[in-house]
Parts: structure tokens; sequence; C-alpha cells
């Protein structure tokens, strides 16, 4: 999914009226609210589409823009956990704020 989103905004598959239509869907999703949006800094725009299912499904694939860089493109899929529906939410913010830090680690490094 992380793959076909990225393909779906970066290359000739859709045209520009319609790509500018996937990302305004993204970006005006409210269910994501609490997931890979709450892990990134308030700084990035984020795109995303959240689902949920049976076995304690959730998930979340997102377009993370932070300022000054090119698009970082994250899927965060899990099934199985017995936890919480809130707990299972908490944990996809948790991975993202992961990744996030790791971006912003190589920020740092830069010369």
């Amino acid at each position: 999914m992380r793959d076909d989103l990225e393909r779906l905004l970066t290359k000739d598959i859709l045209s520009p009226a319609s790509r500018r239509q996937l990302e305004t869907w993204l970006a005006g999703s409210k269910t994501g609210a609490q997931m890979i949006r709450a892990g990134v800094p308030t700084t990035w725009r984020v795109g995303d589409k959240t689902g949920r299912g049976a076995n304690g499904a959730t998930n979340d694939v997102a377009v993370l823009r932070p300022p000054n860089r090119p698009p970082i493109f994250l899927a965060i899929y899990s099934v199985g956990s017995t936890a919480s529906a809130n707990e299972r939410t908490a944990t996809v913010a948790e991975v993202a704020r992961v990744v996030a830090t790791g971006f912003q680690a190589d920020d740092s490094k830069s010369p």
C-alpha cells in the first residue's frame, strides 16, 4: 500500500487533477487524527487513509510532507492484537513518532 500510494502521488498514473483531488481527500481525512498524524511534528503536512477490521486489524497509510524535504510515504499495519482500539491507535502513533524521529535525526547529521 505504501508503494501504491507513492506511485499514485508521484508518477503519471493519475492525471494532475486526479492527483490533486487524491491529495485533498487524504489531507482532509479526520479518521487518522490520533494515528500517524499524532506521531509526527505539527509542522509536517500529512495526508492519510486509515483502516480497521476484524481480528484487531488497525492500519494507516500516509504521505508525510516535512518542510523543505521530499515526501515520506509510510504504511503501518497491525493485525491480531487483543489490545483495545485506543491502545492500537496509540501504538500506530508511537510507530509514526519513531519514524519521524529517525528522519529528524537524519536532518541533524546533514552538513
